[in-house]
């Protein structure tokens, strides 16, 4: 559900999808725990998008 969701972002904001696919598999191989910075991974994730 929310990797669906944060496809429909990338392609709402001009993003390419398999791009965005690529560097959200790389953050979650980053990523090992739940947390990290105070942030769950989801929200990295979204925030990563609007950069």
């Amino acid at each position: 559900m929310t990797l669906l969701f944060l496809l429909l972002l990338s392609i709402k904001y001009g993003r390419n999808p398999r791009e965005v696919t690529q560097k959200l598999i790389l953050m979650l191989r980053l990523t090992k725990t739940k947390q990290a910075m105070g942030l769950s991974l989801e929200m990295r994730m979204v925030l990563s998008l609007a950069v």
